[in-house]
């Protein structure tokens, strides 16, 4: 990913989470939290953040179940044909004790699953025996959530809310995805307040506005002309739809 990709506002804040975790005393919890609206470039962040810090990543499915994840996140270490979870979690323990590597667990809701023994359990049972930085990601109510776990979120060293895009964000998503094109900053300024922050929504339009100067042959676009063409009509809707 480009160098301005890098100090988008979440994948700074993410980056700083991680190199925190990563440098924190032996003696404290080796978990933290990354959360918030769906669509603020979480997943995004963390792939960054992973690349940069040699970190093992995992999507949870909603259809995951223990062995699942445990088979998955082993995968992550080369490790296959895992007999039962306790092996596999046997296993991935081991694999840490002789090389600690960061872990990041995306889609982390999915391991509070009302279980009497619910899945984020067994990435405590890890953290515990090794200190590897484990960071979860999920939605906003990823935190109440976890507080209902409580032998789980006194393990949690920090938290961090992912935030929403500000127009600096937004001025560098087009710089990177629109490199030959030039936004004008009432458009900049139009894609984040329309859509509220989430990137996920931005970069629909932003995809919209370089096929507007696709279209018009154009080099420069601005809000006036992106309207004029339709612009947020499959982006974020508040008010009816109106732009």
């Amino acid at each position: 990913m480009s160098s301005n990709f890098a100090h988008i506002t979440n994948v700074q804040n993410f980056n700083n989470l991680m190199t925190h975790m990563m440098n924190a005393d032996d003696s404290l919890p080796s978990i933290a939290c990354f959360y918030g609206a769906s669509g603020v470039g979480k997943t995004t962040s963390a792939i960054w953040a992973m690349s940069a810090h040699q970190a093992k990543y995992i999507a949870v499915g909603g259809s995951w179940t223990k062995r699942t994840l445990i088979e998955n996140l082993a995968k992550e270490f080369h490790i296959s044909s895992i007999r039962s979870v306790p092996d596999g979690v046997a296993r991935i323990i081991f694999e840490l004790k002789q090389k600690i590597r960061p872990i990041i667990i995306d889609e982390a809701d999915y391991l509070i699953d009302g279980a009497k023994v619910p899945k984020i359990e067994l990435i405590r049972e890890i953290s515990d025996a090794t200190n590897c930085p484990i960071i979860l990601l999920g939605e906003g109510q990823l935190p109440s959530n976890i507080r209902s776990l409580e032998r789980v979120h006194n393990r949690v060293l920090k938290w961090q809310v992912a935030e929403r895009a500000s127009n600096e964000d937004i001025k560098l998503l087009v710089e990177k995805f629109a490199p030959e094109l030039t936004f004008s900053k009432d458009l900049i300024e139009k894609l984040n307040s329309h859509n509220k922050g989430i990137i996920r929504y931005v970069m629909a339009d932003i995809y919209a506005a370089c096929d507007v100067c696709t279209g018009l042959d154009l080099k420069e676009i601005d809000l006036a002309i992106f309207k004029a063409k339709g612009g947020f009509n499959n982006s974020y809707a508040p008010n009816g739809g109106k732009a």
